[in-house]
């Protein structure tokens, strides 16, 4: 999990920590897709590096708080 302190939201550190994440597992040919757990407030976060929805639990981690269960094959460029 990452957690960034607000204060330094919109200022791309989410993005980096991502980058530098997929940058490490692309190269091992043995991982053959990625799977994160989020919520519906990262969801979106998540989409733009070719993340989709493959599972969704309402009220999962708390009430109003869903689980998004999310994956990308392993192909990001």
């Amino acid at each position: 999990m990452d957690f960034f302190d607000p204060k330094y939201a919109g200022k791309g550190l989410g993005r980096k920590s991502v980058e530098y994440c997929l940058k490490i597992f692309i190269k091992d040919k043995k991982v053959k897709k990625l799977t994160v757990t989020t919520s519906q407030h990262a969801n979106e976060f998540f989409e733009k590096f070719g993340y989709h929805t493959i599972r969704t639990v309402k009220d999962y981690w708390g009430k109003g708080l869903d689980l998004h269960e999310i994956e990308q094959p392993n192909e990001y460029k």
